[in-house]
């Protein structure tokens, strides 16, 4: 029987959470490159911590959740009704604004026996 290693679903709340909270209508007025550090910080950190195990779905999942966030948080601040799913593709998302892009395969290594 093989058991996977993953995140367990309360950290991908927590880390959802985290998202909103740094992408709210709060941080409006504060500049946009600044949120956006921050948001790359916090997620750079997460997936490190989660990147030894066979996370690929759980980062599959964040990484959708992280756009589409981004893509709300953005149309928010631009005052504009709608997800902008045609004015920030997520190509654009990654070149234009710098959003740090979640791996979508992690490396699976096994556990190396004494």
């Amino acid at each position: 029987m093989i058991t996977l290693v993953e995140p367990a679903r309360k950290s991908e709340e927590q880390f959802r959470d985290e998202v909103r909270e740094m992408t709210s209508r709060k941080s409006h007025c504060v500049p946009q490159q600044e949120v956006l550090e921050r948001v790359n910080r916090y997620v750079r950190g997460w997936v490190n911590y989660f990147h030894l195990h066979n996370s690929t779905r759980v980062f599959v999942r964040q990484r959708f959740f992280l756009e589409q966030r981004m893509r709300k948080y953005l149309q928010g601040r631009r005052q504009v009704r709608g997800f902008g799913f045609r004015r920030w593709p997520s190509a654009k998302l990654y070149k234009e604004f710098g959003l740090y892009a979640i791996p979508q395969y992690a490396p699976y290594r096994r556990a190396r026996m004494p």
